[in-house]
């Protein structure tokens, strides 16, 4: 009798166990397009009962996430460099919008060299204004000639200050969208944190894989958090399941922003110095990659690069000009019939006077560059505001001539130092094929990382992802052996009842 009671319980026994393994691909077959999502596999033995030393007892022992950690840390790694090379991409197109060159010329950086179509941006408006001079040189008394001037002067000068002004909306985009970045970030870690502990508490009561489903949910997480920076994780030993994350400072210590037993360190930003933080480390992050590092090289590096090119071209514009065409104010003479005064004439605001006669050096730059609208000095009590009326050809008085039309004209012609010995149409060119030059490296690079993220995806898949014919092979075979197990109990059980009958 004692035979047959063995022999009943380890069919029960397998009964349980087939029937786990046909739940579990019947799970699998479910998540097939679940991308986050690992199969399952019930591991299985036969343990040999201790009362009896004959019947083996077959029993499911857990049950197995099919996971490769190698794998899941590359995606995790891999995943930071694309969302830094996908996030500097859209923000670096940004950019080259805002000097007025089109994306599509990123392709052909040589082609920003050509004479482009009017489409209102910088190069445009500084070409159309050194051609208005010369237009004006050839005709100073002709009126349209010099409203031509005065608009093409309006529109560089609006074209500068819309710039600067972009560029700043580009600036506070940028810190906006860091700190809102940085709270998903914080309030993932969160999450991340709440799965660490109902990971433990699963698997320490009920053993290693038994939180298979918050497993994969953390895993997708990770892959979460590595979009908006670079982070180290490991798994913790004797801490039921649990990861730790890290990241390094500039020096390259390591500091936890998640491990068991503790709070999740929030990662902080300090907005005016373009740093992020733990509040436990005095140390600077490097963030090596992701979203929150890409915004912030764009911000420190790129947006400054851009800038800075943009005011040494603003500041020359207006220095050169102004050298040319500033007239000092003089008051009159003690007759001033006969020595009337001589009001002051200057092209632009500032540098007025000029560094040559003040001998203090320009500070013009693309949001404040403007024309004259007359002296604000209270020493000069005669000046002329810039106006169609007001222009200026020619110190002389003669109506004809023409050598400040001239000499401003000539201007597109000289190489100045303050633009590292370009002209001014080839300064702001450079600065256009730099900047696609940049672009066009970058979406190098993320094509390249695309490829490579694509790649680790599918070695994922392969160990991971669910195989509709290999879930449909075991499905039968999990049937198969459950029906055998069921003909075994039921033949032991009418076996038992025979022998009851019997007695």
């Amino acid at each position: 009798m004692s035979g047959l009671f063995g022999h009943l319980t380890s069919a029960s026994s397998a009964l349980q166990a087939h029937s786990k393994s046909v739940e579990l691909s019947g799970k699998n077959i479910a998540n097939i397009n679940n991308p986050n999502y690992a199969r399952q596999r019930v591991i299985s033995s036969s343990v040999s009962a201790v009362a009896s030393g004959q019947v083996s007892t077959f029993v499911d022992r857990e049950v197995q996430n099919l996971r490769d950690v190698f794998v899941d840390k590359q995606v995790v790694e891999e995943g930071s460099f694309l969302s830094s090379f996908e996030t500097r991409d859209n923000r670096l197109r940004e950019i080259l919008a805002v000097l007025g060159e089109t994306v599509d010329r990123v392709n052909d950086p040589s082609f920003i060299s050509d004479q482009p179509e009017d489409n209102g941006g910088i190069r445009d408006s500084l070409n159309d204004f050194l051609n208005a001079f010369e237009n004006f040189a050839a005709n100073p008394t002709d009126r349209a000639n010099r409203s031509v001037v005065m608009q093409s002067a309006e529109e560089l000068v609006s074209s500068l200050n819309r710039a600067d002004a972009r560029l700043d909306k580009i600036e506070n985009s940028i810190d906006t969208e860091i700190q809102t970045e940085v709270k998903s970030f914080n309030n993932r870690m969160a999450e991340l944190s709440d799965m660490n502990r109902q990971i433990a508490r699963i698997e320490i009561a009920a053993g290693e894989g038994a939180a298979a489903d918050i497993r994969n949910e953390r895993q997708a997480l990770l892959e979460e958090l590595a979009e908006f920076a670079q982070v180290d994780v490991e798994t913790v030993a004797s801490s039921g399941g649990q990861v730790a994350v890290r990241m390094r400072t500039e020096s390259g210590e390591t500091v936890d922003l998640l491990r068991p037993g503790f709070s999740p360190e929030p990662l902080l930003y300090d907005t005016a110095n373009n740093t992020f933080r733990v509040a436990s480390s005095s140390e600077d992050l490097d963030l090596r990659a992701g979203k929150l590092a890409a915004l912030s090289q764009v911000k420190s590096e790129d947006l400054v690069e851009i800038r800075s090119q943009l005011d040494a071209l603003a500041n020359t514009v207006a220095t050169e000009v102004n050298e040319i065409y500033y007239q000092a104010f003089v008051p009159a003479g003690v007759d001033p019939a006969v020595d009337p005064a001589v009001p002051e004439f200057s092209f632009f605001a500032q540098p007025t006077p000029p560094p040559s006669v003040s001998g203090a050096p320009s500070t013009v730059d693309a949001g404040s560059i403007a024309l004259y609208t007359g002296s604000s000095d209270p020493l000069v009590t005669d000046s002329r505001a810039l106006d169609v009326d007001s222009l200026r050809s020619t110190n002389s008085n003669f109506a004809g001539a023409n050598e400040l039309a001239l000499a401003i004209a000539g201007l597109s012609q000289q190489n100045f130092a303050t633009l590292g010995e370009l002209s001014l149409s080839e300064a702001i060119i450079q600065t256009s094929i730099d900047l696609g030059q940049e672009i066009e490296s970058n979406g190098n690079q993320l094509a390249v990382q695309s490829d490579v993220q694509i790649l680790m995806k599918e070695r994922q898949a392969q160990v991971s992802g669910v195989s509709l014919d290999e879930e449909m092979s075991n499905l039968v075979q999990y049937q198969r052996a459950f029906q055998a197990s069921s003909q075994v109990f039921q033949v032991v059980s009418e076996m038992l009842e025979t022998i009851v009958n019997l007695r």
